[in-house]
């Protein structure tokens, strides 16, 4: 079944934790997080694997590191700033098997190897 999860709000105010996504299925939708970038909004999300040292621009096409955990989103306005944990279940975040899937203008899917 289909999830939509709205990541919104004030950037900096507390963090959404998402339990249950279903990687392939669920989308996580930051056009309201992200809409005065422009064309640049995929340059200033990223995905950080377990720890900062593990991290993956959504605008990389390259391989994500294969790390075991939760994953958490951040977004870059005037510093990168927590917005969401995806919570690893042991079954959801299989790591280069599956992709997040995002929407940062409002209609356009984006997704991202795990």
């Amino acid at each position: 079944m289909l999830h939509s999860y709205s990541v919104a709000g004030n950037l900096g105010s507390a963090t959404n934790t998402i339990n249950d996504y279903v990687l392939g299925d669920d989308v996580i939708d930051l056009s309201e997080l992200v809409s005065g970038l422009g064309a640049n909004a995929a340059a200033n999300v990223r995905l950080v694997y377990g720890s900062v040292a593990n991290t993956h621009l959504l605008s990389d096409a390259g391989p994500s590191p294969s790390v075991n955990g939760d994953v958490t989103i951040q977004v870059n306005q005037g510093g990168w700033k927590d917005v969401a944990v995806v919570k690893d279940t042991g079954s959801n975040l299989t790591s280069g098997l599956d992709a997040f899937k995002f929407i940062l203008d409002g209609d356009t899917i984006i997704t991202h190897d795990v």
